[in-house]
């Protein structure tokens, strides 16, 4: 019972860790296609940011809760991390230019979602202020 429990807990690691460098790894142009929230029926918050780099030199990353449980800020968080981690890979920092959430009520198909658009720079960026 216990060799089963860690079998299972080391392969449940291995998908979690194998997930978060999957999507590290394929974070798309930000010119490569529409923003996620393109034609949605529910209300969208953007925050232009910054608007001194071309789509064509930036990445377009959009992260969803799984359920209505979940808090825009949690999702916000991670993306941040996954957005960081990707610039990290060519010792770059992340600057952030738009960032997109869903407004309004969080219910059935209404889940807290985040959109962020963002640069991959040699020098560390000021904070955001918030």
């Amino acid at each position: 019972m216990i060799k089963t429990k860690g079998m299972c807990l080391g392969a449940g690691c291995l998908l979690v860790l194998s997930a978060c460098s999957t999507t590290a790894n394929t974070v798309p142009k930000a010119d490569a296609g529409p923003s996620a929230f393109d034609g949605v029926s529910y209300d969208v918050k953007t925050k232009v940011l910054k608007d001194d780099v071309p789509d064509s030199e930036a990445y377009r990353l959009y992260l969803e809760e799984d359920t209505s449980y979940g808090s825009v800020y949690s999702v916000r968080k991670t993306a941040l991390k996954q957005a960081a981690s990707y610039c990290a890979q060519t010792s770059q920092y992340v600057s952030l230019l738009r960032e997109s959430s869903a407004l309004g009520l969080l219910s059935e198909g209404n889940y807290p979602r985040v959109e962020l658009v963002f640069a991959c720079v040699d020098e560390q960026p000021e904070p955001l202020q918030q």
